[in-house]
């Protein structure tokens, strides 16, 4: 932030504690993919590639180098597992914007749910998994945030790009 202050001359029309929340929302769910990959590769050299290939595509699809919304309707569907889109929205509106949290919370909750269903995978995955009552009062509010808010809005944007398409 320094150096795009100093450097760039770009404003800081947020707040830093804000901007720290995200971040912390945004390493959870990063850190996860992360073990979960650590998890399933079985040699070093596997899990670089897998880590290559998914941030190359996390980068491509964030909506860094191309905003998302020009990008086709079944490609932002896809986006929405992408914790990078999310934090890169919220690293804009801050930034730029100087947008709070109520405006961004939304991102935000979607970044810690991509990160509970990670772990919660990565959980399955070693078989450590054993239901927990505490867990699952925390995970299932934010896998059904994933299922009601994501899934419904994926779908409006599929049958209109299809409406668009005839």
């Amino acid at each position: 932030l320094t150096v795009a202050r100093l450097w760039f001359g770009i404003p800081f029309l947020g707040s830093y504690w804000e901007l720290g929340l995200f971040c912390a929302a945004y390493m959870l769910s990063s850190l996860g993919i992360g073990i979960l990959i650590s998890t399933v590769a079985k040699t070093l050299q596997q899990a670089l590639f897998i880590t290559w290939f998914f941030l190359l595509f996390f980068m491509l699809l964030s909506g860094f180098f191309l905003p998302v919304e020009n990008m086709p309707g079944w490609v932002q569907i896809i986006t929405r597992a992408n914790p990078v889109r999310y934090f890169m929205f919220v690293l804009r509106s801050i930034l730029l914007k100087g947008s709070g949290f109520m405006d961004l919370w939304r991102e935000g909750v979607s970044m810690l749910a991509i990160g509970a269903v990670v772990y919660l995978l990565r959980a399955t995955v070693v078989g450590l998994y054993t239901p927990n009552p505490a867990v699952a009062a925390v995970t299932l509010p934010l896998l059904a945030w994933v299922l009601l808010f994501h899934v419904a809005d994926a779908a409006q944007m599929l049958a209109a790009s299809v409406l668009r398409a005839w």
